[in-house]
């Protein structure tokens, strides 16, 4: 380590003793650790150090294809936008389209994931979103070990009793990638160079790969003990796509409560960044404060364009059936949105009553 890696590992193990909140255990623990470790190089989440003036030309198309939809959605709000599209049906699967899918299938929050077939046929999957598919959630680890037995079987046990029948990961994963670097940071905090060099040279891919495996693999024997009847059907996969290997282009994340028929496909609507809303706000609202972050990214994703104009402001869309439902989830929006410093002008909570 040099000087300044050196410095900011002690500064790190410090924060590691105190007492903080999922919140700071996320963002600290992860995407700082990254730039820190790193030399605090301008790489971005996967790594690479691109050609800034090939990137910044694409991240400019990518935002200036979205302008016009922004534009009108900023003209009246995202309510008054959604209500006018004639066809907002298309938004959610009926029951008839639910009925005709092949099952659950868990991935990332990643916005450039928009639909799921079958392993061996073209019908849709339900899709069941949260960043990295759970494993940004090893970040509450003090060791950032996703492989920890008691953490595969957790998540094991939530994605068996949710239906998830295809559990995944996917090329280029920044949740993983995330959790990648802040586990590396650990291994050589506690001296263990060996394994950390080895996790290094073997790369997020492939282990955000084994681990959708290793989580698979403890569905089905969970499933087989339960006597559940769908065990046969329990797998995982690797999804690799030509898209992933582009920048992020979200400007919005679409907060999921209770409405498990979204349909990322739909077009009268932005290509946003999309999670399922639990029973922990607090987490949730980590996790959307992470992919906020992911989406801020100057590099690897169009975050030098957002700004404090509306038609420019990075959407926070919960979408609920109730209002009760939307004015919780808005009040924990906003009291996060007032922690970002500088970037809080430039988030905007924006719900959507169905």
């Amino acid at each position: 380590m040099n000087r300044e890696q050196a410095n900011f590992a002690e500064q790190y193990a410090a924060l590691e003793r105190m007492p903080v909140s999922r919140r700071q255990a996320l963002l600290t623990g992860g995407l700082m650790a990254i730039s820190a470790f790193f030399g605090g190089k301008t790489k971005d989440l996967m790594g690479a150090e691109p050609d800034e003036n090939a990137e910044h030309k694409k991240l400019r198309k990518l935002w200036e294809a979205q302008d016009p939809m922004y534009e009108k959605i900023a003209e009246g709000g995202m309510q008054k936008y959604f209500d006018n599209l004639p066809d907002k049906d298309k938004a959610f699967f009926s029951g008839e389209e639910l009925h005709q899918m092949e099952g659950m299938c868990s991935c990332c929050s990643d916005e450039r994931i928009t639909q799921y077939t079958g392993k061996d046929s073209d019908k849709k999957m339900q899709l069941l979103r949260t960043p990295g598919s759970g494993m940004l959630l090893a970040m509450n680890r003090a060791d950032k070990n996703p492989y920890a037995k008691e953490f595969i079987e957790s998540t094991a046990k939530e994605q068996l009793e949710l239906g998830v029948t295809v559990f995944t990961a996917h090329l280029g994963c920044g949740a993983a990638k995330a959790v990648f670097n802040a586990r590396i940071l650990f291994l050589r905090m506690q001296g263990d160079k060996a394994q950390a060099d080895a996790l290094e040279m073997r790369g997020p891919d492939a282990w955000a790969h084994d681990w959708a495996n290793a989580v698979a693999d403890r569905m089905r024997a969970m499933a087989q003990e339960l006597g559940v009847k769908h065990m046969g059907k329990i797998r995982a996969d690797f999804i690799e796509q030509k898209d992933f290997k582009g920048p992020h282009f979200g400007r919005g994340l679409a907060m999921l409560l209770g409405k498990d028929n979204y349909n990322a496909a739909y077009r009268g609507v932005p290509q946003w960044y999309v999670e399922h809303m639990g029973s922990n706000l607090e987490s949730d609202i980590d996790h959307a404060n992470v992919l906020r972050q992911i989406a801020f990214d100057h590099h690897h994703s169009v975050g030098e364009f957002f700004n404090e104009e509306p038609k420019n402001q990075f959407l926070l869309v919960p979408i609920a059936a109730t209002r009760a439902q939307i004015n919780i989830v808005v009040a924990h929006a906003e009291k996060r949105r007032k922690t970002l410093g500088t970037d809080k002008d430039k988030v905007r909570v924006d719900p959507i009553l169905y």
